[in-house]
Parts: C-alpha cells; sequence; structure tokens
C-alpha cells in the first residue's frame, strides 16, 4: 500500500506531521545501526512500509518521537504467524 493512500482523507497539524516523519527517520536510521538480520531489513520496502504503517497508526495519540520510534521498532520484531 502506498503510503499516500495511509494519509487519504486525512489532515495533520505541522506538530503532529512533524511527529511522524521525526520518527519514522529515527526508526530507519536505528535499523541500519543494528547488527544481525535486522540491518538488513533498512533497506527492505516491507520493513519501511511496516514502520510506516505502525507510526501512522500510532501517531493519533500523544507519543512522543522517541516513544513512536520504539513502538514501530518493537512491532516490526515481533514474530508474524503465516495463514
Amino acid at each position: 500500500m502506498p503510503l499516500n493512500l495511509l494519509f487519504a482523507g486525512k489532515t495533520f497539524d505541522e506538530a503532529k506531521t512533524r511527529r511522524i516523519i521525526d520518527a519514522f527517520d529515527a526508526a530507519v536510521a536505528n535499523l541500519g545501526t543494528q547488527s544481525g538480520p535486522l540491518s538488513d531489513l533498512v533497506q527492505a520496502p516491507i520493513a519501511r512500509m511496516t514502520l510506516a504503517k505502525r507510526i501512522f497508526a500510532m501517531a493519533d495519540g500523544d507519543m512522543s518521537v522517541a516513544r513512536l520510534r520504539d513502538d514501530a521498532l518493537a512491532h516490526l520484531k515481533k514474530p508474524t504467524i503465516a495463514t
């Protein structure tokens, strides 16, 4: 799903938009400093989309950039169950 579809029909004030962008950038940067299998995810489009979706979903609250980043990274690390 392209990111523009996540934002369709949504409006954000400047502060919320900045938190979303900063949290995403910080999460991607954090992935790049990881060692092991997560370090390979920094270039994977699905990983970047997963981070973006999670940050976007959680941004409606008053979470700080650091909490948004940490939550998105924790969400990315959760094992998924194939159906």
